[in-house]
């Protein structure tokens, strides 16, 4: 395990989501994604994140997280203003 250092995090790249622009940064590992908040707009889904992933890594992007299980789970739609992070972790499985 271990945090996985920033240098090997490929550049973001833009990928289109339900006709919107997300930026997604993938590991080298392929292990992750880094999927950017900002392009959604005034509000975001965990599904979207996943959704964003698996079209800029070709894998199946997985949340486990927190968001995934509060407010709703997946589908359920989160404020950007209500969120302190830029980018959320989204776990690939190639």
């Amino acid at each position: 395990g271990g945090l996985t250092p920033m240098n090997h995090i490929r550049p973001h790249r833009p990928v289109t989501v339900d006709g919107k622009t997300i930026e997604v940064a993938i590991a080298s590992d392929r292990t992750f994604a880094l999927v950017g908040v900002s392009g959604f707009g005034d509000s975001f889904t965990v599904r979207g994140m996943e959704k964003a992933a698996s079209v800029a890594s070709g894998c199946t992007g997985v949340d486990n997280g927190v968001l995934s299980f509060v407010n709703g789970g997946k589908t359920a739609p989160i404020s950007t203003a209500n969120v302190s992070f830029e980018r959320m972790g989204i776990t690939l499985k190639c």
